[in-house]
């Protein structure tokens, strides 16, 4: 660490999702570019699933910036020397903003429109929206645009708790994906992010072209901070922390490691242990208020989740396991399937695996343990 006197010369960005904004406040910035690098050289098709506050928005704002202006923005950082590729055309889309709906015209409608807002496109009236845009996309040169699709899943999660709603939501989706599959040669690149890729076998069929990362060991620290990551740039900050609560570094380091840390997205070994991005930062920006409750789970799914029988497991000492594989069904509110929504929005987290894509569940810290044993609705159902 450095001297605890001293100001941080280097200021924190909380909750910053833009990439220029967070580099033009010269804010502390870990750099991930590299990997970021080798995932943008592929020209595929990828799934992502992480839960809220790991900087999925962030990651986008990155790969939208280094498609369409290549490197300007990333003097410094590693992606700089080994990147070399040309620009693009970049298509970026939040799906936030097709949360609320009211029946399938109306989502459809909402989001083809959007999507060809964005294209520039101007639709010809005379036949359906979806087959103008399939058309048109179909006649652009090959390997000419690159998709960005954000919290793919909002409009399920929102109306998670609405069985008819949520179906809507899953067909439109699904409807989406067979377009954009379809028109598979117009894109070098497609990167799609969201909550969970658990909700219907209908959406990973109709996207069955994209290589889902969610569980993969070479991404597992991609978005999340490991404790290496965190004391080589965060350096000036944890001093001043430590001196404010008056504890030594490996004592800081147990206190955010017991709050903030245990997460794991590697389904191959479960040896990758990141910290919450949102938690790290949130703390380290004003370490008087203490280690706070800084995870945030919508009330949409508290409300299905809240119905787990797995809080009262752990708390019996009980095995918690799910399968990691996708199942060839919907979604149905099952045990297993909340067990692993659980999983996905980062209320439990792997532990161990077990056999093969079966792995054991656990609370990645205390932080999350004490949110769920606060919450009077997990006794109540």
């Amino acid at each position: 660490m450095t001297d605890s006197n001293q100001t941080p010369t280097r200021r924190l960005a909380e909750s910053q999702t833009d990439f220029h904004a967070l580099r033009q406040a010269d804010a502390v910035f870990v750099d991930k570019t590299a990997q970021l690098a080798k995932l943008c050289a592929r020209t595929r098709k990828f799934t992502l699933m992480r839960p809220e506050g790991f900087g999925k928005t962030l990651l986008l704002s990155m790969m939208e910036t280094l498609f369409s202006e290549g490197t300007q923005a990333f003097k410094g950082l590693a992606i700089e020397k080994v990147w070399t590729d040309k620009t693009y055309k970049v298509i970026r889309l939040d799906f936030q903003e097709f949360a609320v709906f009211s029946d399938y015209d109306d989502l459809q409608k909402r989001l083809l429109t959007r999507l060809a807002r964005v294209l520039g496109f101007e639709p010809s009236g005379n036949v359906e929206l979806s087959i103008d845009l399939w058309q048109w996309l179909g006649s652009q040169a090959v390997l000419s645009y690159v998709l960005l699709i954000d919290n793919y899943d909002a409009p399920i999660v929102f109306n998670v708790n609405d069985d008819h709603l949520r179906r809507v939501a899953i067909s439109v989706i699904a409807s989406f994906f067979t377009l954009i599959k379809t028109c598979d040669g117009a894109f070098r690149f497609v990167f799609v992010t969201g909550l969970s890729y658990d909700w219907s076998s209908e959406i990973r069929t109709r996207f069955n072209h994209a290589q889902d990362l969610t569980d993969d060991d070479d991404v597992a620290a991609l978005l999340g901070f490991t404790e290496a990551e965190i004391r080589s740039y965060f350096g000036e900050h944890l001093s001043r922390a430590a001196k404010t609560l008056c504890l030594t570094e490996d004592e800081l380091f147990g206190r955010l490691r017991e709050n903030y840390g245990g997460y794991c997205f590697d389904g191959d070994s479960a040896q990758t242990r990141v910290f919450s991005p949102k938690g790290v930062i949130g703390f380290l920006a004003c370490p008087k208020r203490g280690f706070g409750n800084l995870c945030h789970v919508n009330d949409a799914l508290w409300c299905l989740v809240s119905k787990s029988d797995c809080f009262e497991r752990l708390a019996d000492g009980k095995d918690i396991r799910v399968s990691l594989g996708y199942p060839d069904k919907e979604f149905d509110k099952t045990q297993s399937d909340i067990a692993k929504i659980l999983l996905r929005t980062g209320i439990l987290t792997i532990r161990a695996i077990t056999s093969s894509e079966i792995v054991e569940l656990a609370y990645p810290n205390t932080e999350i343990a004490n949110r769920i044993k606060s919450k009077p609705s997990t006794q109540s159902h």
